[in-house]
């Protein structure tokens, strides 16, 4: 019987020892569940980021190319600006509303963009940031006037342009002729501002326009150039402020104005201030060294951007 004893307890401890993997299987299996929400909780960021990605300034870019209103002049390069705010300024207009649809850079209101504009006194923009840009011009006093004068409307004029332009028109009937030349009541026109002008650094605002040479005796070099545009333009003839750079005789180099005119047809340079020379004794000198010269003349010592002055000249 030996045998069959030692058999039965072998037998008996193999259930007890068995179930033991079964229980331990079980809390495996039923950890599971818990873990596996943990992903679920991860995928809901990128739901909330999708709002994120629309809300970017894409919407703004794709309403530039809405159509642009009627009026308005397309810009896509500068010198598509240039061109537009010079054939603006010869026209005389006021604003100038344009549509902005470039692939550059555009200098909007730099010292080059606003060189563009003919006799500027001071430019000015606004936009509503969809491309559409509106500029608004104010001339100098002398070119306000002479845009005035040939609308036949003078009314907008301020008093002291009023006076400016009462002023002028005695100058013109008093030294120019309507038998004479171009050329000779230019000249005629020259001779008075430098006989009755003074370069003046010290004074007022009125310096830099055309009221310092006429109403008051003193002026510098914008203030020359702007009373001899009105002057000339009193007179029917053709003329634009060129504004550059300018080596004096002792080597200076400094900003300067100066004047384009049109004279029987022909396009030349006049700048009156240099031809009013400063003398250490304080008399007055005439003289005609920059009196209708062209332009490879005044190009020995004045230096500017001829493509302004050649727009003016295919346009004007």
């Amino acid at each position: 019987f030996a045998p069959a004893v030692t058999t039965a307890p072998k037998e008996t401890t193999v259930p007890k020892v068995t179930p033991a993997p079964v229980v331990t299987t079980t809390p495996k299996e039923t950890t599971v569940p818990k873990v596996t929400p943990a992903p679920v909780v991860t995928t809901t960021p990128p739901v909330t980021t999708t709002p994120v990605v629309t809300t970017t300034p894409a919407p703004i870019v794709t309403t530039k190319p809405v159509k642009k209103p009627s009026g308005r002049k397309t810009i896509r390069t500068q010198e598509d600006l240039y061109d537009a705010l010079l054939e603006a300024s010869l026209k005389g207009q006021k604003t100038l509303d344009i549509y902005l649809d470039a692939s550059e850079d555009i200098d909007l209101l730099g010292d080059t963009t606003m060189s563009y504009v003919v006799d500027c006194g001071r430019l000015r923009w606004s936009g509503d940031g969809t491309g559409n840009i509106k500029y608004t011009i104010t001339y100098t006093p002398g070119r306000n006037i002479i845009i005035a004068n040939k609308s036949g409307n003078t009314s907008s004029l301020s008093s002291s342009e009023k006076e400016l332009y009462e002023k002028a028109k005695r100058i013109v009937a008093d030294c120019t002729s309507s038998s004479a030349s171009d050329y000779d009541n230019a000249k005629a026109l020259h001779d008075y501002l430098v006989n009755n002008t003074v370069y003046a650094y010290t004074g007022g605002d009125s310096r830099y326009d055309a009221r310092g040479p006429i109403l008051y005796g003193e002026s510098v070099c914008a203030g020359y150039t702007d009373a001899y545009n009105l002057l000339l333009g009193l007179a029917g003839i053709e003329s634009y402020q060129v504004t550059g750079e300018s080596v004096n005789s002792v080597g200076s180099r400094g900003n300067h104005a100066w004047n384009l005119v049109n004279l029987d047809g022909r396009w030349v340079y006049v700048d009156v201030t240099w031809d009013d020379p400063v003398t250490s004794d304080g008399s007055n000198k005439l003289r005609y060294d920059y009196f209708a010269i062209s332009e490879s003349e005044i190009s020995t010592n004045h230096f500017w951007t001829k493509d302004y002055t050649d727009k003016i000249k295919s346009l004007a």
